[in-house]
């Protein structure tokens, strides 16, 4: 029998429409299935299942233990926080992830949102559906100060297009790419003068115990009145209930979020009214939702299971 390459995504069902990838899945014999929750009764011998790949659902010893040899565990990106690498080293299971594929798309996406906070785009197009003509003020971008947490691949993308918009643009990391800041005309701040001193504030953090809800009451005490934040990194990196207190007492004029601590959120109530507020721009973790990437990323997860069944370890965008 086949090999079972597992996937909680459809996306990687998707690129096997593509002939080339279809036959490169035969002839190392592979078998792809979708299934949306690891959850037995399984449509087939899980003793075939060589690789899991998942999107936001998580991967640890309770699901690990239906696949009796399972060589493989990957997310559906770059971030791989859901998946307990303790537990598959354990099991002796290789994690890996996709790295920098998707962070063009997801640098876009914060500069759409930074564009349509700033030109009250959503207040606009609702007052019109409404049937209502009111030309609100909106800001300008060009010179306002834009402070990013978080100098990763996404980090550097929106610093530069940032910077080509006008903006003044200062940085944050606990390391940097020195090569990078020689080309872009930026700022090294320390997290608490971004924090202070920024008109935009941009996330683009894993997920750690250092970043967990490290957006916090303090953070937003600190931070300007009139501030704009953005999320498309992970939503554990921002405290909601304080996040919900700054937009209710205006500390914050608005955020764009594209991530969430739970995934849908509608059922916690603080997420729902965060989601429902006036000053926000909610949209359901789609920064990398292109076709475009998602090839790409699904391509590159192949890739790699491929590498590994044909014994090319060093090919392998390596985890664990």
């Amino acid at each position: 029998m086949s090999k079972i390459i597992l996937a909680t995504v459809r996306s990687i069902i998707n690129a096997l429409e593509y002939p080339h990838v279809a036959l490169r899945m035969e002839n190392n014999g592979f078998k792809v299935f979708f299934m949306e929750n690891l959850e037995p009764p399984f449509p087939f011998d899980t003793e075939f299942v060589y690789a899991l790949v998942t999107g936001l659902k998580k991967l640890g010893r309770e699901e690990f233990r239906h696949f009796p040899n399972l060589k493989l565990a990957t997310p559906f990106g770059t971030g791989y926080d859901h998946i307990d690498c303790e537990a598959a080293k354990a099991r002796g299971i290789i994690v890996t992830h996709v790295p920098a594929l998707n962070s063009r798309s997801v640098a876009e996406h914060t500069i759409a949102c930074i564009l349509a906070l700033a030109k009250n785009l959503r207040e606009s197009d609702g007052d019109m559906k409404k049937g209502i003509w009111q030309r609100n003020y909106s800001r300008d971008f060009s010179g306002k100060k834009l402070g990013i947490i978080g100098l990763g691949n996404v980090g550097k993308k929106v610093a530069a297009m940032a910077a080509d918009l006008g903006m003044m643009v200062s940085v944050y990391d606990i390391k940097y790419d020195e090569e990078f800041l020689s080309r872009v005309p930026l700022e090294k701040k320390e997290f608490n003068d971004i924090i202070s001193s920024s008109d935009i504030i941009s996330l683009h953090v894993p997920l750690t115990n250092l970043t967990r809800r490290f957006i916090n009451r303090d953070s937003f005490k600190a931070m300007r009145k009139g501030v704009y934040l953005i999320n498309t990194a992970r939503g554990e990196v921002v405290d909601e209930e304080a996040l919900l207190e700054a937009l209710d007492k205006e500390k914050i004029a608005g955020a764009a979020l594209d991530v969430f601590p739970e995934e849908p959120p509608h059922r916690n109530l603080t997420l729902k009214k965060i989601i429902c507020h006036p000053k926000v721009l909610a949209t359901p973790h789609v920064a990398a939702f292109t076709r475009e990437t998602h090839y790409a990323v699904a391509m590159r997860i192949l890739d790699n299971i491929c590498a590994l069944r044909e014994g090319r370890l060093e090919s392998l965008d390596r985890v664990v």
